[in-house]
């Protein structure tokens, strides 16, 4: 992990994100370079979300992130939830879904790996949604405080470190309950994961 974070650009190609083969297959697909699709998947129904989860399985690592709204509320409301694998982005309209178990169970799934900065924030939401601890879990915060890379960075210093990508701060701050999102907040989310996804350094 530290001579993968210390050497910077040429060390952040995704690890294995993509997941097609079967589990029994994995080996044979760790450390190749995952080539994303560009235009992430919508899910906003139970079916979709139970598919796509099953599909996610497959795969040995994947990022994920959550928007929620807290400004006015003691406790976090849950919005949105990003996942790449697979070789896709999709974003998960937790409004929209009655029957969460499919995630919720995959997060607890030790064959994968779940990828996440900073993750505290999140994890306290998958509290409130009865979620399992995501296990194995790789923060790529801290592991860069582990590497000497920098304690405590932020999302965007660790982007600009490793990546020598400028994040910039868009919908941040947006209120992610509101339906239908707006085409700026799907913008937004698009490239966030993707950098999430670049910071892992899995190897073969």
């Amino acid at each position: 992990i530290s001579q993968a974070l210390r050497a910077g650009p040429r060390a952040t190609a995704p690890g294995d994100f993509t997941g097609s083969e079967p589990r029994r297959g994995r080996a044979a697909t760790a450390g190749r370079a995952s080539t994303v699709t560009s235009e992430p998947v919508y899910i906003r129904d139970d079916a979709a979300l139970a598919e796509h989860c099953e599909r996610w399985r497959t795969a040995p690592a994947l990022a994920f992130d959550t928007e929620f709204e807290r400004t006015t509320t003691y406790s976090p409301r849950p919005a949105l939830l990003q996942v790449l694998a697979c070789d896709r982005l999709a974003l998960v309209d937790l409004l929209a879904l009655s029957d969460l178990a499919p995630v919720l169970s995959l997060l607890g799934d030790a064959a994968v790996t779940k990828v996440v900065h900073a993750g505290s924030e999140d994890m306290e939401l998958l509290a409130r949604l009865q979620a399992p601890v995501p296990a194995p879990l790789f923060d790529t915060q801290v592991a860069a405080g582990y590497a000497g890379v920098g304690f405590s960075l932020g999302y965007a210093a660790l982007v600009k470190q490793l990546l020598d990508v400028d994040v910039p701060k868009g919908q941040a701050r947006s209120d992610w309950l509101a339906r239908p999102l707006s085409q700026a907040q799907l913008d937004h989310r698009r490239p966030a994961t993707r950098r999430l996804a670049a910071l892992h350094p899995r190897q073969a």
